[in-house]
This record gives structure tokens, sequence and C-alpha cells, in this order.
């Protein structure tokens, strides 16, 4: 985040609030360091504007330490700071958590709007999981596991993609921001996979305007030889031609080795059951 473009917005716009993830976000995988989130708290402090924190993928980073959350600097409550288990135990529990600051009477207020409350039986299990201890040691297995799928992914990308191709390196997380040579247009190439059952993220979904054409986003929530294979069929896609890339997209690009395949929720770690299919990405 450029904070002078979001001082320079504060000033000529009527900001009301301000969302980030600034560890491990998405679609880049990247942390905001600390000095950044300490600067961007007293900037919005100034002006008297919220700031909502994302911390969804705050728990699996590879480094030793985890990151700090901006709310460490927050001395107003200002910040509101919000998480959830969906993407470290399963996105199904539909449980996560909130430090709402000086907002809590209007956050109570609005969740009992919305849904009243949350299913018992799930907060109290995953309650009993933190509180054993089973909770630290599931994290750090899965940090293990998607820093080597990370790895894996990046180097099936370097093996089958076109040369020029820039790749992402996160220190936690499991997305990849792939920037492909311009030649490559990142919409297209994701129609063309799809018509070989593989998901992929184009660039222009992440932005309002026209950037990121030949930008993609990949996932490395699941790794095994049917992934690998998907992610060289995208490179021999991204490899084409337009002329290639639109015959694909006809349902004419080449073989088809998963027609009919089941994705995989790419929000958290996959499931035993799970362990039968794959996905690239879901979006």
């Amino acid at each position: 985040m450029n904070l002078d473009v979001l001082d320079y917005a504060i000033r000529h716009n009527p900001v009301r609030a301000c969302i980030v993830i600034a560890n491990f976000n998405n679609p880049l995988g990247s942390v905001m360091p600390d000095e950044k989130k300490r600067e961007l708290v007293l900037l919005l402090a100034k002006h008297g504007i919220p700031l909502i924190e994302d911390d969804v993928y705050g728990d699996l980073g590879f480094m030793p330490a985890r990151p700090t959350v901006a709310k460490a600097y927050d001395d107003r409550g200002l910040v509101i700071t919000c998480s959830s288990f969906s993407k470290t135990l399963a996105p199904g529990y539909r449980v996560g958590w909130i430090v709402p600051g000086r907002f809590q009477e209007q956050v109570e207020r609005l969740k009992t709007l919305f849904n009243i409350a949350t299913a018992s039986p799930t907060q109290l299990a995953i309650a009993e999981f933190l509180a054993s201890g089973g909770y630290d040691r599931h994290l750090r297995r899965i940090r293990r596991q998607y820093a080597e799928q990370v790895a894996q992914t990046r180097d099936a990308v370097a093996r089958s993609f076109p040369p020029g191709t820039r790749l992402t390196r996160p220190e936690g997380g499991y997305v990849l921001w792939a920037e492909l040579p311009e030649a490559v247009d990142g919409l297209r190439l994701h129609e063309a996979a799809m018509h070989e059952a593989i998901g992929i993220a184009p660039g222009i979904m992440f932005t309002t305007g026209d950037k990121y054409r030949s930008c993609i986003r990949l996932s490395a929530a699941f790794w095994s030889k049917r992934v690998e294979q998907a992610i060289e069929t995208v490179g021999r896609l991204a490899r084409c031609s337009r002329a290639c890339l639109n015959a694909s997209g006809e349902g004419q690009g080449g073989e088809s080795w998963s027609k009919g395949s089941t994705s995989v929720d790419a929000r958290a770690p996959p499931s035993r059951g799970d362990r039968r299919r794959y996905s690239q990405d879901k979006q």
C-alpha cells in the first residue's frame, strides 16, 4: 500500500473507512512492514478514519515469528481487527472473531441483526482445540506443508511457463501472483484453462480498472501429480500465440486431461476425502 497515495485520496475524497490485509494478502501474499503498519494507523487516526484489518492469513506465515497486526499500534480504538478459522481449519465451521475497539456496541448490534448467533457446537469444539494446544500443533504442521507446496508450485511454474514470467515469493499463505509476458492475456488464459477443467484467477479480477491483463493468481493450497500436470497445461497454453488461445477457448486447444474434475476449496487444508480431488484454484 502506497501511503502517499492514500493520504492524497483522503484529502480529496470522503473516505469513510479503509480495509487492508496487511499479512500475506491476496493475491500477492505480501506482508506490510511493521513501520508501515504503524504509519497507516497514525495516518488514519489523524483523520478519524476507521481501519478494518482482515488478518485471516496471519497465522500462515513460514517465518519463526508471527507478523504483527496493525491493531498493535492502535491507541484510539479505531482499528477493527477480524479473522477466521476458515483458512487454517475449514471454511465450513463458519467461526471467526473480531476485536472492534470503540465500535464494540455497533458490532454487537449488527451481529444480532444479521444472524443472531453462531452455532454453539462448532465454537465449543474450536475453543477446546485451542485450549488443548491442538491448534498450535496444527499450525506448525500446515505452515510447513504450505511452505513446501508454495515451493513446489513455484518450481513447476518455472519449468512450464514462458520465459520472462515473474513470480512472487510469499513468506506465508498459499497464493502466488504470476506476471506473464505482455503477449499473454490473463483473461483469455483463464478461459482456455477452464476448457481444460483448470481454475486460475485472471489478474483483471483484482482491479477496478484495466490493469494486470498479463497476470494470474495461482493457489498452492493443495499439491499432487495432477496439480503439477495442471500447471504444465497452463504453461503450455501460456506459450501459445493469441490464435492458439482463441482456438483452445473454443475447445480446440490441445488434449483435455481432466474433464469433469472436481475442485477442492483453496481456502483451507484439504480434508482426507478431498485428497482424491484437486484444484489449481477456486475463485
